[in-house]
């Protein structure tokens, strides 16, 4: 694992002006930048390919850019095709070889997102984000190797570095990429898989309502096409066969994901500084007498967190509006549930606020999670009971609560309680 840029060779042209370069999401604003991009340095023949028809996507804004294309001398054409159906591909590349220069270099930036949670995702959904990724790659593999080509570069994701709550299709889809990548090189194939971050202004982040803003706050900020280019010039000048492009704060993003504990990022992240460290969200409940003052800390608490994901004022979060009236849906509440995992130093379930659907409902939940008193007449037992250890009990107790519970446990707890059950 490398932290730094690769090493490139020599600087010399890229592309050549009788060759053919072809780009699969062709039409997508990345693809868009990627064409100019090879225009300006030098490209003369480009293959665009994307799933819908021009009659289908026809507006003013596509139009112009194969106009703004073109009107630079390039011979630029565009495919309607699918890159997940092999016989499609295979009357292109006939095609190419037939009507245009030789084709020397693929660029296949085709994808789609179609997020859930696991236990929510459907075979389509899977097939969905799959198919351009796993199925188009391995057939423009295929059908190709039979060209001596110069570029045979793949656009992964970070995600496949990092992981991506509610994204694990397209995680899964992007890591055959990276595979794809390391085999072709193996074989001695041109091959690169970039696991780009999130890029500014277009992409699949910037399509989608805030996410580029919630990626920000959790350490991963984004780059301007241009940033991006630059970067791809010089890894096009590298052999190295799959690299992560990102601006990242792996502090932050350890402190967001505090379960999701990568092994290879523990060189980025600093030691915490134990004397300067905030107060835990426990710790400053405490400091507040318990009644109605705690309580209602601890739901201020809930409202801005509920606040900062549907990026709404606090002050419009009503702590007895059901989080699904709201306007949650399952990877909001993947977020949610880490925020408040983070600040409360506890494992939390993703489907927390199905379980407990209101601020109110869930404060109260939160306080015994921490051993906290929301009011005043708490007894000693139960104070006592917030720090005894964590003994799970499938009696009465909720799925998504004793999962939880569990994720809690100690590796001696868990070791005493398989010891218990193996006596029964």
């Amino acid at each position: 694992m490398q932290w730094a840029m690769p090493q490139a060779s020599a600087p010399s042209a890229l592309f050549h002006s009788d060759a053919t370069y072809m780009i699969t999401g062709g039409l997508g604003g990345i693809g868009l930048v990627l064409a100019r991009w090879l225009i300006e340095q030098g490209a003369r023949h480009l293959v665009l390919t994307g799933r819908r028809s021009l009659d289908k996507i026809a507006s003013a804004t596509t139009d112009e850019a194969l106009e703004a294309l073109r009107a630079t001398g390039a011979h630029v054409d565009y495919y309607s095709l699918d890159v997940s159906h092999r016989e499609q591909i295979e009357e292109l590349i006939s095609e190419i070889e037939e009507k245009l220069p030789p084709l020397r270099g693929i660029f296949h930036a085709a994808g789609v997102v179609n997020g859930s949670v696991l236990l929510q995702a459907t075979d389509e959904q899977f097939q969905q984000v799959a198919a351009p990724k796993i199925a188009g790659s391995w057939n423009l593999h295929m059908l190709t190797q039979h060209i001596d080509l110069d570029y045979f570069v793949l656009f992964s994701s970070a995600a496949t570095l990092l992981g991506s709550p509610g994204q694990g299709n397209y995680v899964a889809a992007n890591a055959f990429l990276d595979a794809l990548a390391r085999y072709r090189q193996a074989q001695g194939l041109a091959a690169l898989s970039i696991n780009w971050g999130s890029w500014a202004e277009v992409g699949l982040a910037a399509a989608q309502a805030n996410r580029g803003d919630r990626l920000a706050e959790r350490g991963l900020t984004s780059f301007t096409p241009a940033e991006a280019m630059a970067t791809l010039e010089r890894l096009l000048q590298c052999d190295v066969a799959q690299v992560g492009v990102m601006p990242f704060d792996a502090q932050r993003w350890q402190q967001f994901y505090p379960g999701a504990r990568i092994p290879y990022l523990s060189m980025l992240v600093q030691p915490a500084d134990t004397e300067t460290a905030a107060p835990s969200l426990r710790e400053e409940l405490l400091a507040v007498p318990a009644g109605r003052r705690r309580r209602t800390l601890l739901e201020t608490y809930l409202r801005e967190q509920v606040a900062q994901v549907l990026r709404y004022p606090a002050a419009q979060i009503a702590v007895d509006v059901p989080f699904a009236t709201m306007g949650f849906d399952s990877l909001m509440a993947v977020e949610f549930a880490n925020r408040v995992s983070t600040d409360s130093t506890l494992p939390m379930a993703a489907t927390l606020i199905w379980t407990y659907p209101t601020v109110e409902a869930l404060a109260v939940y939160l306080a015994e999670r921490m051993g906290v008193s929301l009011d005043e007449e708490a007894t000693a037992a139960q104070a006592a009971s917030s720090s005894s250890t964590v003994q799970p009990s499938v009696v009465g107790e909720g799925l998504d609560d004793l999962l939880t519970r569990i994720a809690g446990l100690s590796d001696n707890e868990i070791g005493n309680l398989l010891e218990r059950t193996t006596r029964l």
